[in-house]
């Protein structure tokens, strides 16, 4: 596919499980990485989780406010 090994090469995926396998198998030098959509997702998910089990809400909220400004 015209792709050499000293191509630097990102690939965006959603976090499925087979992608992640298919980009290591043909393209091992390739970075995985999770696209900005899914990735605010999981970091909501995780809020909501810390706010039920480990955090408060306030601070729960506080964190998952700032942290999409981190990875960004």
């Amino acid at each position: 596919m015209g792709v050499k090994q000293e191509t630097q090469l990102i690939v965006l995926a959603d976090g499925a499980g087979w992608i992640s396998q298919l980009t290591k198998s043909q393209y091992p030098q390739a970075r995985l990485r999770l696209d900005w959509w899914h990735l605010k997702k999981r970091v909501e998910e995780t809020v909501d989780w810390l706010k039920q089990y480990k955090l408060g809400r306030k601070d729960a909220t506080k964190w998952g406010r700032q942290l999409p400004d981190w990875l960004w």
